[in-house]
């Protein structure tokens, strides 16, 4: 590895501490139980200091400025003192999945993640139902994973970090969040005109995600059960979910995320407005926490009573919460926020506490 690359290994690896990384994790045990707790989990964003910098050009082609990009909130993290449960991840984008089934990446900006493109093409959807499950290795899939392979091997002469840092999964979306940059947006008129085609074109896009998930952990060594956080392994994406009614959800999506649940269990994100189905997705089974991104558009206090009937937890909140609002929200529930720098963020864990 060069030289960098060990620097920030060894920075980390000296800023960890065990003793309160310990009570971070039982804190968050509790609170996934809506057990009693010291205070609401708060995960800080902060700007890690004299970290190296490096663009997203380069962190997507070369594996070990990825690692010191995806250590350095596991640094500051270290450093303030905040409530994250630290991870890395073999960050790719959302096109990861879509890329197996072989849609073109592209890079739009120097700055941001690579994107899919859609194949806007129902015949080649066709084909992919009548062919099953694609090699897993197409795409970004072999990146993926030799990433993941050479994250294995880089933390390995590091104990704090080989305990304390997961390796999580990479962000492979959700059946119908991959189902619908396969397709395009074709697929929400399909849904209409030809629902037994999207149907078993989710059903093959859940079968990918669920063989993806098990070769990407049969690398990383991380077990589903018990999982390294309370959150579970699994984070299904339903951002595309916010485009169709609550029928529609029922029909189109939950089934597929139930059937990813019963095997791996896990947490749901999704970002926008999901006020039409939202009370449906908290009651599938082995679902351990939702993270509604946009909090603008929710009642906290509502949506605590629902998710605490229902046994899930609610992981990082993004929108402030007034003191009526804390006061009925004791548990079950976790914050993010974002700073300038490390100095800002322990002042902020400091009022929290």
């Amino acid at each position: 590895m060069q030289s960098e690359t060990i620097r920030c290994l060894e920075r980390v690896e000296s800023a960890l501490d065990p003793a309160h990384l310990a009570r971070t994790r039982q804190l968050w045990e509790n609170c996934r139980h809506y057990r009693p707790i010291s205070h609401l989990p708060v995960v800080v964003g902060a700007q890690a200091p004299d970290w190296p910098s490096h663009t997203m050009s380069e962190i997507r082609s070369d594996m070990e400025k990825m690692l010191v990009s995806e250590l350095a909130p596991v640094y500051a993290s270290a450093l303030i003192g905040d409530d994250r449960l630290p991870e890395i991840r073999a960050n790719y984008g959302t096109g990861i999945l879509p890329s197996v089934f072989g849609c073109q990446i592209v890079h739009l900006d120097p700055a941001t993640l690579p994107a899919a493109l859609p194949l806007h093409d129902e015949a080649r959807v066709r084909d992919h139902v009548a062919q099953g499950v694609p090699d897993l290795r197409a795409g970004l899939g072999g990146r993926v994973f030799d990433t993941v392979a050479f994250y294995v091997e880089a933390l390995k002469p590091y104990p704090k970090l080989r305990e304390w840092v997961s390796i999580n999964l990479a962000d492979t979306q959700g059946p119908l969040d991959a189902a619908e940059v396969v397709w395009g947006s074709e697929i929400l008129e399909a849904m209409y005109a030809d629902p037994e085609l999207v149907y078993a074109f989710l059903d093959l896009v859940t079968e990918t995600l669920a063989a993806f998930t098990r070769a990407h952990a049969a690398i990383d060594g991380v077990p589903f059960a018990p999982p390294p956080t309370p959150l579970g392994r699994v984070c299904i994406r339903e951002d595309a979910t916010v485009m169709i009614s609550g029928a529609m959800y029922d029909k189109f999506c939950k089934p597929y995320a139930q059937r990813l649940l019963d095997e791996f269990g896990g947490c749901i994100h999704w970002c926008g407005d999901g006020k039409a189905w939202w009370r449906s997705l908290i009651a599938l089974r082995n679902l351990t926490a939702v993270n509604p991104f946009q909090g603008q558009f929710y009642d906290p206090v509502e949506m605590h009573r629902a998710c605490r009937d229902a046994g899930v937890m609610i992981w990082q909140w993004t929108t402030e919460l007034t003191p009526e609002q804390r006061a009925q929200i004791p548990t079950g529930f976790t914050l993010v926020r974002w700073v300038g720098d490390v100095a800002a963020g322990k002042r902020l864990m400091e009022a929290t506490r």
